[in-house]
């Protein structure tokens, strides 16, 4: 892979930005790998995700749900090398959310000596509920009459090939998730035959790239976030230092272009090679702002093509209300930026051709499916709720260095 984000750099740009936007990348994981896992406070709220959004950028959460071979795999790497992995950084930035059957959690733990082969069981479980398990929002099995036909006929096909990976392709499909198996049959129940991974299978096979590509991109956020944050924080102080001189507004229009002069005096008088660093400065840190911008949407465009796809709207219509209403209901708090919502801001984010989709049959929906939705606090709701094996949050995990 070339390039911050894994795809090919564009001729055009300046080697000087793109090492920056690197030097950049360096800096912000380096921070990340050393961050403890944050997982659900004692009341079972997840956290907010880090960091700003000023920009409105970081207006999406990718939901991920891994099966248990994705996991038993991850969990050995992690053992195996001491390192943090591309889904747990990914998720404990926030970057990602995953979510995850009782199943699989289950799972996990009923076979930890056979899928930690010749690795210590016990480190494997510790690394499992010290840096996974905070991580994951568990959802119970959802009901078939959620699913349209052809959804139903793949699960149902699923359910005899491999009934193991019914539970964790359900919450794909429903969710529009990013499904992580390596499990052929599964693959197909969530995204069809001929589906956009079925044909893309080493695409696939490689899903540790995408979400690196999603997690730079993260971080990329962050940066510019940060960027536009001090540029108001700036703003505001020359802002306040105006008021509080209460200078006429003459005098202060003076004041700037004096300051300006200065700036261009100050130019006029550098030398040549002085001169010449400024505007490669200048043009570096142009450059290299949009593009952490371009790379920022390349890398949603990915994630969001992994998603598991959604059903026509003449296939949603075949079914009830309800089951439509608490399908968008997951899907939106799948990827919503924040980890709780009332049943008032839930409402204002479905389709406004849903029906039924009013705010008092939204909380009813929400309560009767409390399974799946979990409401910690009296009218505020999220989807999936904490492991109640959950170790304390803030705990940090086996080593500050990163896999990914």
């Amino acid at each position: 892979m070339n390039g911050a984000l894994g795809g090919s750099t564009p001729q055009l740009v300046d080697p000087a930005s793109i090492d920056f936007l690197e030097l950049l990348l360096r800096n912000a994981h380096q921070m990340s790998r050393v961050r403890p896992i944050t997982g659900p406070d004692a009341d079972g709220v997840f956290p907010n995700s880090p960091g700003f959004n000023l920009l409105g950028l970081a207006n999406r959460t990718p939901p991920v749900v891994p099966d248990t071979n994705v996991l038993r795999d991850d969990i050995r790497r992690t053992v195996s090398r001491g390192e943090r992995g591309v889904l747990v950084n990914a998720a404990n930035t926030g970057a990602i959310r995953l979510l995850c059957p009782a199943h699989v959690a289950d799972e996990v733990v009923e076979h930890a000596a056979e899928f930690a082969g010749d690795l210590d069981v016990d480190d494997f479980l510790d690394t499992w509920r010290r840096d996974y398990l905070p991580l994951m929002r568990i959802v119970d099995d959802l009901d078939l009459d959620l699913f349209t036909g052809s959804e139903t006929a793949r699960i149902n096909t699923l359910a005899r090939e491999d009934p193991d990976d019914v539970p964790a392709a359900k919450i794909a499909i429903v969710a529009g998730g990013f499904f992580l198996s390596s499990d052929k049959n599964a693959v197909k129940a969530v995204y069809g035959p001929g589906g956009l991974l079925e044909r893309d299978k080493d695409g696939h096979t490689k899903w540790v790239y995408a979400l690196m590509g999603w997690g730079n991109a993260h971080e990329l956020v962050q940066i510019i976030e940060i960027g536009a944050l001090v540029a108001r924080l700036v703003g505001a102080g020359v802002a306040g230092t105006y008021r509080r001189a209460r200078a006429p507004p003459g005098l202060a229009a003076a004041g700037s272009l004096l300051a300006v002069g200065g700036l261009v005096h100050a130019y006029r008088l550098a030398d040549p090679a002085r001169r010449a660093r400024l505007r490669r400065g200048l043009t570096t840190t142009l450059i290299g702002s949009l593009e952490l911008l371009v790379r920022q949407a390349d890398a949603a465009t990915e994630i969001g093509r992994l998603g598991a796809p959604r059903p026509t709207y003449a296939e949603l219509d075949a079914l009830s209300g309800d089951a439509r209403l608490t399908r968008s209901c997951i899907h939106r708090l799948a990827r919503h930026p924040q980890p709780i919502v009332t049943a008032q801001q839930l409402t204002e984010l479905l389709p406004t051709t849903l029906t039924p989709r009013g705010e008092s049959k939204v909380r009813q929906v929400l309560r009767a499916n409390d399974a799946v939705f979990d409401q910690p606090y009296r009218g505020w709701f999220q989807l999936g709720t904490a492991h109640p094996n959950v170790t304390a949050p803030g705990v940090p995990t086996c080593s500050g260095r990163s896999a990914g």
